[in-house]
């Protein structure tokens, strides 16, 4: 059984190689230190977890979401999803909503509003933008192997509570 997890999508716009541009993923495995003012581009549940996590952490957090910013966070769970926009509104964190970023520079993000050029200084670039399937380990098994079942992002992104449920699934017909 394979849970190989998802790779960060990275996007090409210019600036993305600076050093204080880190991925989502390993500000939340604190694995990568973070500035004192964060600039999240992605709202979807990890661009929202990861803005909660540095605002309760002293970090100033701002979000860009290319979606309406009354839209961030609609396709979260209910009651839950609920539960948490309010929280994050609670400890402070900044959401802002059709926006397009243009390029990091080394001390901001240059972006758009409903077509009006906008900036926002930052210490730390957090990406969290998606991921796609890392299927890597499961193309050099293949073959090798009398089984291979693939769960988890390795398929699909998903909720880890689904890729349990996966796994579970795959372990009753073994």
């Amino acid at each position: 059984m394979i849970a190989a997890g998802g790779i960060p999508i990275t996007p090409d716009f210019p600036g993305i190689e600076k050093r204080y541009v880190v991925q989502a993923f390993d500000v939340l495995a604190e694995i990568v230190l973070v500035g004192k003012r964060a600039c999240i581009i992605g709202a979807g549940r990890v661009g929202l977890e990861t803005a909660e996590y540095l605002r309760t952490r002293g970090r100033e957090v701002t979000v860009l979401s290319r979606r309406k910013v009354e839209d961030i966070g609609a396709d979260l769970p209910w009651p839950a999803g609920g539960h948490f926009l309010w929280r994050i509104d609670k400890v402070g964190v900044k959401k802002l909503g059709n926006v397009t970023v243009e390029k990091i520079t080394d001390e901001e993000v240059v972006y758009y509003v409903d077509g009006k050029k906008t900036t926002l200084a930052a210490d730390t670039v957090v990406l969290a933008l998606g991921s796609n399937p890392n299927i890597g380990l499961a193309k050099a098994l293949k073959g090798k192997v009398p089984e291979l079942h693939m769960i988890g992002d390795c398929v699909e992104t998903r909720t880890a509570l689904e890729a349990i449920h996966e796994g579970y699934k795959v372990s009753m017909r073994i």
